[in-house]
């Protein structure tokens, strides 16, 4: 089952908030601990797995959640990356990666 996100100006509303990129500081964490916490209890390719993936969410949100505090601080940075985003050749580039 997936996500319905509602699609305004190009972006998707969701990633304009900053609760999902502090949710996403806080699982990886969750998961970083776990993987500690059960370091003896499990196999260790999964403390692994629970390792990484732990610390690619903290990464991703908060290099995320300072972005979006930038563009708060800054309106400017923000005009400039809504920009960049609608960008036709930009646009064209992201759909040709994701196929």
């Amino acid at each position: 089952m997936g996500y319905v996100y509602i699609v305004k100006g190009g972006k998707v509303d969701m990633l304009k908030k900053k609760s999902v990129y502090i949710g996403m500081i806080i699982a990886g964490c969750i998961l970083v601990a776990l993987s500690g916490i059960l370091k003896g209890l499990l196999v260790k390719q999964i403390i692994g797995i629970m390792m990484g993936v732990g610390a690619s969410f903290v990464g991703a949100g908060v290099s995320s959640l300072w972005m979006k505090i930038e563009e708060e601080k800054n309106p400017e940075l923000k005009k400039g990356n809504d920009i960049i985003w609608r960008d036709e050749r930009n646009v064209l580039i992201r759909n040709k990666a994701r196929a």
